[in-house]
């Protein structure tokens, strides 16, 4: 890893090597000229650590003013932004993170100061926890902002091209890894259809362009093999798409935060902060009536646009019931999920899913075993325009398990793949699925 006193910045082309010495002088020479004269699909690459003070920065949005050309942070801060040569070096590029105080560089100032970059942390006007507003004001507050999602989000059919990880995880085993990167057909926001009887959306389709897996080392109790082999497995693709959560808020169906639920909770602002230079709320949800689970929902609001930024849900055990912690993930939850969302042109997006949930059809209770998995979506590419349409045929299907498909493995473009590259598995992951035999080796079997 380069010193924490410098910004590592490389330059790599995405096409043939004869490229490089191009870049190579058009980076040294800053001609602009030979920039234009190169496709817009060629690109050079710009890496570094985002930090705020000692503390690295995680998730945070790296993206080229006025463009949908981006990225985010990973967890230790690292990231790495293609940037299309014919837009030259004199392009801005804006870092910003929710709590923080957005930073701006032009990409020669990034080579010039070889630094870090370094984010300043919004202050907090109250803190969080403490309520502060009568409840009418919350709740005024996020009926404007379920009203403005028809104007915050894409008003017509989209595609969105991503990122997409699942790590199966048994008691504290890892036991399976899948890879994918995938196209999503999705419909508007406003006249969306949900599956009543799964709540899932319906209309939106995948496609999965390249995918690995390693081998399957999941075991489920007779229960839940008994429930596999008679219902299946659903695709926990489609599983971390319905945690877009914009999608349900609101809304006349079961959903844990539509019309019927939201009376069910007390809703509070508990914190304010900025993101890109605009007031933040961040409202709490809480259920009224204490049961057996506990739902812990945030809710972070633009002030300017009243658009959502980013959801936290979690629902856990009532810790009074202490006999059931033991099955609890992490002796705690039963399920966890973060959504936020970034604006590219007009529309605000999912840019960045995690979500950790029990294995389908796995029964904790039944044999004592915790058998969970951990999904990730990063976007990397949004198209409003222009698009070819994804068909039923060719799609990814949605009541079967990913790992069913099969797929070449293409090791020259899963070793390029920036996704991957900035955000490996844990070392721990690694050793757990190596066990037996090296990742490649199983990605190359199956």
């Amino acid at each position: 890893m380069l010193s924490m006193d410098f910004i590592a910045i490389d330059f790599l082309s995405n096409k043939r090597a004869n490229r490089i010495l191009s870049l190579a002088l058009f980076i040294v020479l800053n001609i602009n000229a030979a920039a234009q004269s190169e496709s817009d699909s060629e690109t050079f690459n710009v890496s570094g650590w985002v930090y705020s003070g000692e503390m690295l920065v995680p998730y945070a949005h790296i993206y080229i003013e006025g463009t949908n050309y981006g990225t985010v942070s990973n967890i230790n801060g690292e990231f790495l932004l293609k940037v299309p040569i014919h837009l030259g070096d004199q392009v801005k590029v804006i870092i910003s993170c929710i709590g923080f105080e957005s930073a701006i560089f032009r990409v020669n100032e990034l080579i010039k100061k070889k630094r870090i970059i370094s984010l300043v942390q919004a202050t907090y006007l109250i803190p969080e926890l403490v309520v502060v507003s009568k409840l009418d004001s919350a709740t005024i507050i996020l009926k404007k902002a379920i009203a403005a999602i028809k104007d915050n989000y894409p008003k017509k059919r989209h595609q969105i091209e991503a990122f997409y990880r699942e790590l199966s995880i048994k008691d504290t085993a890892y036991t399976r890894l899948i890879e994918a990167s995938i196209l999503v057909d999705e419909p508007n926001y406003k006249g969306l259809k949900v599956n009543k009887e799964d709540l899932s959306i319906e209309g939106n389709r995948v496609k999965v362009l390249q995918l690995r897996k390693s081998e399957d080392n999941r075991a489920y109790d007779l229960l839940g093999w008994a429930f596999t082999k008679a219902l299946g497995e659903r695709n926990d693709i489609y599983a971390i798409l319905d945690d877009n959560y914009v999608r349900f808020i609101g809304r006349n169906t079961d959903h844990f935060l539509s019309q019927k639920f939201l009376k069910e909770y007390d809703i509070d602002i508990v914190g304010k902060t900025t993101f890109e230079g605009n007031p933040v709320v961040i409202l709490s949800l809480s259920l009224i009536n204490e049961s057996f689970f506990l739902r812990e929902v945030k809710i972070y609001i633009n002030m300017d646009d009243f658009a959502i930024l980013k959801f936290e849900n979690n629902l856990l055990i009532n810790p009074k019931s202490t006999e059931m912690l033991k099955y609890a993930i992490d002796q705690k939850y039963f399920y966890q999920s973060v959504v936020s969302y970034k604006k590219i042109h007009e529309a605000y997006v999912p840019f960045h899913i995690k979500t950790r949930k029990y294995a389908s059809n796995t029964n904790p209770l039944a044999n004592g075993v915790v058998q969970y998995s951990d999904l990730e979506f990063l976007l990397i590419d949004l198209f409003l325009e222009d698009f070819d349409r994804l068909r039923s045929k060719g799609s990814s299907n949605r009541g079967s398990d990913i790992n069913n498909e099969s797929m070449e493995y293409n090791k020259g473009f899963w070793d390029s793949y920036n996704s991957v590259i900035l955000n490996p598995i844990s070392t721990k992951a690694k050793m757990h699925l190596e066990k037996k035999k090296p990742l490649d080796s199983q990605f190359k079997k199956n």
